[in-house]
C-alpha cells in the first residue's frame, strides 16, 4: 500500500468476523483496508483466510453518477470461504451500503 497515506487503525463493524484493519485513504478516490487479523469461525480448515488480504473501495464517476468498485484482494476462488464471502459482500455492498447511501437507512 505504498503511496497511500495511513489514516490509522480502523475497526469496522463486521458482526461475523470482527476483523481489525489498517486503513489507507486517497480522499475522494480510494479506501484500502488491510486485514491484520481475522477469524472466520464458520470455516473448517483455515479460519484466518482473510488475514493479510485487502478490501479496496474505489470511487469514480460516470456522467453524473458515482461508481463504487469493490475488490477483496487475496480472496480468491481457491479459498474455502470464497463462495460465502462473495454472497456476503454482494449483500453488504449492493443492499446494505446502497440503501444507506440512497435512503440513509441502516439494517
Amino acid at each position: 500500500m505504498a503511496g497511500i497515506p495511513l489514516v490509522g487503525e480502523c475497526y469496522p463493524s463486521m458482526p461475523v468476523h470482527g476483523t481489525p484493519t489498517r486503513a489507507r485513504v486517497i480522499p475522494d478516490k480510494k479506501v484500502v483496508w488491510l486485514v491484520t487479523d481475522s477469524k472466520l469461525n464458520w470455516i473448517k480448515k483455515d479460519k484466518y483466510e482473510w488475514t493479510n488480504t485487502r478490501m479496496v473501495f474505489e470511487i469514480t464517476t460516470k456522467g453524473d453518477k458515482t461508481v463504487l468498485h469493490f475488490t477483496h484482494e487475496g480472496l480468491v476462488p481457491e479459498k474455502e470461504c470464497y463462495a460465502m464471502c462473495e454472497q456476503g459482500w454482494n449483500m453488504v455492498i449492493k443492499e446494505w451500503l446502497f440503501n444507506f447511501i440512497t435512503d440513509g437507512k441502516t439494517i
